[in-house]
């Protein structure tokens, strides 16, 4: 991760690197995600299997939002902006939705080969950086 998100060199994508490291590299993007009062209701976590999306009910506010709702939705704000990025530096990605009641897990991401972006997807992909909250 780097210090300011927003000025994340998009030349230092690890082409060359493992999955990993370039799903490291994408979380960066996710961070940029709009979110129900800044929130940012989720966390990662990556692993050999590739990574893994979960709701942070400890960043939920149990009186504004108290079935989640709101929290799941930045969540798939975040898990949108990866995809995104992913498909800006050229890569598909396969993103499993998990649907279980007794776990927090959301989704699974794993790249998965080749992908042109079109001229619209680059675009979206150019906005994640400049895009801003207005609460009005």
């Amino acid at each position: 991760m780097v210090d300011n998100v927003r000025e994340i060199k998009d030349g230092l994508f690890p082409f060359n690197g493992d999955e990993l490291h370039q799903l490291s590299f994408l979380l960066n993007y996710a961070i940029l995600a709009p979110s129900h009062y800044n929130a940012q209701p989720w966390r990662s976590r990556l692993s050999n299997n590739g990574l893994d999306i979960i709701l942070d009910k400890q960043r939920v506010s149990r009186f504004v939002d108290p079935h989640s709702r709101e929290a799941v939705i930045s969540c798939g704000a975040a898990i949108g902006m990866i995809e995104v990025a992913a498909h800006y530096f050229g890569f598909a990605v396969n993103i499993n939705y998990e649907n279980t009641a007794n776990s927090d897990l959301l989704a699974h991401i794993n790249l998965a080969g080749h992908y042109d972006p079109s001229a619209d997807e680059n675009a979206w992909f150019h906005a994640i950086k400049i895009r801003q909250t207005n609460r009005k």
